[in-house]
């Protein structure tokens, strides 16, 4: 999730970031690849979130067509990335980019008939680079890797909406907000501003206060910006009283467990539960979807083996203390920072159920309380219906890939969802139909997303949705790129070196 964190933020509308993604090669495999090498150019447009349940192409060049479903191929994916020269009077431009300048590229294949040999049907393999050299410095089997670094991109989008929902319910919920029922009522003790129920975020939010005093259970910056928002307003009756609670008396609901739904019971689903884990303190139930139940209880079977095991006491301040140099931890995060590294339990927290997609009637009651929803699949049909989606939702549609798949409806996603994209490619596949740059739902690039309002001129992007009407759910469609893939890959040498796993070569 960090190196995901620096990868994806390094994919900007407007900004200098350093990331270099050529286009892609496509060699296509199959009955029709002599019609397709006569007819094209082989170059390649479209995504590779491998999901070991697919057997498509990714080409966005024949995406129209129909046997671009069936279509096997190879893609070759280069990547660089160039840090920007630091600001820093001590570190010069040069000796910045030749220590951190990364390069690689991902081969990855469709091949379906592997399935029946018990292969995966998306072998990947990433290559990296030594910059200054140009000597291959490692190779990685990529699979995994892939589904790691996917799922690590949804994983960053998801806290980024459940940390947004958090804030502005709390905005909400200050004591300056909490006296606005506007009734005429002097003896009317409820004062709640609206701000009833549960506060629909990932964290089991204990936010209460007694008189003056404030009691959050939160780290790092959230723990400042909730204190920031109620001190300014708990000494604000202007009378002698010990009574200083400026009317925000009683106790601010807690967030209920969160439902998670994923479609797909393959890697990418796997690896979906064990990221969103990362950065959703308590989940409920979640509910894994698939055509084949026994895949999906094979999956949940993998999953109940992996013990969560949340670092506390004296191990969780040792593990602070050793990552000095990481940003805070966010309040919507089941653990430490130090999780993103890859480090500590990648388990499951939450009940698991197994559903057949064929029962439309537990899935529609599955969809109806879902707070966030995956979607791993190569469906070219939309797998649940837009009315079932509480407003309130977030959703990660990974599986897709070219115009003619569409695991989430387009329309539903046209007329309720805010939606971010991991690259521009991501406009080429069925969900986003009549989705674009200028379209009133599209918030932007989830690497300008992450930087909303931070930067110097970066744009401020209002992530938050409503509960009823509108646009009341947030979409976050993903394709791929090879820069996750080296910054991913890099990561993964970087601690093999440390464990001291792999094999030296001389070549």
């Amino acid at each position: 999730i960090a190196a995901n964190r620096k990868a994806l933020g390094s994919i900007r509308k407007d900004k200098i970031t350093g990331a270099f993604v050529p286009t892609r090669i496509g060699l296509p495999y199959g009955p029709s690849s002599l019609s397709i090498v006569n007819g094209g150019s082989g170059v390649d447009g479209g995504g590779d979130n491998s999901n070991n349940n697919n057997s498509s192409s990714s080409s966005s060049s024949i995406s129209s067509s129909s046997n671009s479903v069936t279509q096997d191929w190879s893609l070759f994916k280069p990547a660089a990335f160039y840090p920007p020269p630091s600001s820093s009077p001590s570190t010069t431009t040069t000796s910045k980019s030749n220590d951190d300048v990364l390069m690689g590229m991902k081969v990855i294949s469709m091949r379906a008939q592997n399935a029946s040999s018990g292969k995966s049907t998306c072998p990947a393999t990433i290559l990296l680079l030594n910059a200054k050299t140009g000597e291959i410095t490692a190779v990685l089997g990529a699979t995994y890797l892939t589904a790691a670094r996917t799922a690590a991109g949804s994983a960053i989008a998801t806290e980024l909406i459940l940390r947004e929902t958090m804030k502005r319910t709390l905005e909400n919920c200050v004591p300056g907000n909490l006296d606005d029922d506007n009734d005429d009522d002097e003896d009317d003790d409820d004062d709640s501003g609206g701000c009833t129920g549960t506060i629909p975020t990932a964290a089991a939010l204990q936010v209460v206060v007694f008189g003056a005093g404030l009691q959050v259970d939160f780290e790092g910056d959230d723990e400042t910006y909730v204190r920031k928002l109620c001190a300014e307003e708990l000494d604000d009756d202007d009378d002698e009283d010990d009574d200083d609670s400026g009317g925000c008396t009683g106790t601010i609901p807690t967030a209920a467990a969160l439902q998670v739904v994923v479609f797909g019971a393959g890697l990418q689903a796997e690896m979906h539960v064990r990221s969103l884990r990362h950065v959703m303190k308590d989940i409920g139930t979640i509910t894994i979807v698939n055509r084949s139940i026994e895949r999906a209880e094979n999956l949940k079977g993998r999953l109940e083996s992996l013990s969560p095991s949340i670092p506390t006491g004296a191990e969780e301040d040792e593990n602070k203390s050793n990552n000095k140099n990481e940003e805070p931890s966010s309040s919507v995060s089941s653990s430490p920072r130090e999780d993103d590294a890859g480090n500590g339990s990648s388990g499951c927290s939450g009940t698991i159920q197994c559903l057949s997609l064929s029962d439309t009637n537990a899935v529609q009651t599955a969809v109806q309380t879902a707070d966030v929803i995956v979607t791993a699949t190569n469906s070219s049909q939309p797998l649940f219906r837009g009315e079932w989606v509480k407003g309130g939702c977030h959703i990660n549609g990974i599986g897709s890939y070219t115009g003619v798949m569409e695991e989430v409806d387009h329309r539903f996603v046209r007329e309720r969802c805010k939606v971010i994209i991991d690259t521009v490619e991501a406009f080429e596949v069925g969900d986003l139909q009549g989705i674009t740059e200028g379209s009133d739902n599209y918030l932007g690039l989830l690497g300008d997303v992450m930087q909303s309002g931070s930067d110097s001129g970066s744009e401020e992007r209002d992530m938050f949705v409503g509960k009823e009407g509108g646009l009341d759910c947030t979409f976050y469609k993903a394709v791929g790129t090879a820069v996750q893939d080296i910054f991913t890959a890099q990561t993964t040498l970087e601690n093999a070196i440390i464990m001291e796993i792999g094999t030296k070569v001389d070549i």
